[in-house]
């Protein structure tokens, strides 16, 4: 399902239906003074964008999202504003988001970043993400990692032996049982107390990873209406805990200590 269509319907499935009683479809805010152009090295730089709308609702969504604006090459800088622009996390582009939102009568999404960590070629940037309007709200956020010399978005094969993929996967899926069956005693999470099968954290949820100093984090990213929040369970680890798993001809082998 369309990424933005599935946290709209987040936002709204949880309260009755009310009749839009906002001013109806307006038109983007005037443009901003520009932000600042941000240098992250290796010959790549990005510039942060806003985009304010306010839908049929009344709701006011506000978005800031990176615009890569140098970059050695033209095919490495589409390749960089592929892997952290707006659509690799909403799934949508600011033009898209711009033609679905006016015409939306409920929810919508904030969206801001920052720079997370930045380690040799890698940087990390986190979307801070909220939906709300039609009387619910949820949040939660997303990383990409990828590396500024390929364009890349870093995957858990490139990091980490293919061939303990699996293994590291259970390493990670141990520690989010425990938080799960600890989160529905506790009535953190909903429905998951309703669901036959808990959800489980496999080899291909690795790819949701972040970097920083001391090691790495991998997030499990629930979806709507598997657990009610959008905010990911998260598991840190750290670079002694990761050694025997990292390549060594992988991105992540010269950050260990």
């Amino acid at each position: 399902m369309h990424m933005l269509k599935l946290w709209r319907i987040a936002a709204v499935a949880v309260v009755l239906p009310v009749a839009a009683c906002g001013p109806g479809v307006r038109a983007a805010d005037p443009a901003p003074t520009p932000h600042p152009t941000i240098d992250l090295g290796y010959g790549v730089a990005m510039r942060p964008e806003q985009l304010n709308l306010t839908n049929r609702g009344g709701n006011r969504c506000e978005l800031s999202y990176p615009v890569v604006v140098r970059a050695p090459t033209p095919a490495l800088r589409r390749s960089l504003q592929d892997a952290l622009g707006m659509k690799s996390v909403l799934g949508t582009s600011p033009g898209e988001y711009r033609r679905e939102v006016v015409t939306d009568d409920y929810g919508c999404i904030d969206a801001s970043f920052s720079i997370h960590a930045q380690r040799g070629s890698l940087v990390d940037l986190e979307y801070w993400l909220e939906v709300h309007g039609g009387g619910a709200s949820r949040y939660g956020f997303r990383h990409r990692v990828v590396d500024l010399r390929t364009g890349r978005r870093l995957t858990a094969e490139q990091a980490f032996h293919p061939a303990l993929l699996d293994s590291l996967a259970r390493v990670v899926d141990r520690r989010m049982q425990a938080d799960l069956q600890d989160s529905v005693r506790v009535s953190r999470y909903h429905r998951l107390d309703e669901e036959e099968v808990p959800p489980h954290f496999r080899a291909e949820h690795l790819d949701n990873l972040s970097v920083d100093e001391k090691g790495i984090i991998f997030s499990y990213e629930f979806e709507f209406p598997e657990i009610a929040p959008l905010q990911p369970a998260a598991y840190f680890f750290s670079w002694a805990e990761l050694r025997p798993y990292v390549r060594p001809d992988g991105p992540l082998a010269p950050l260990l200590p």
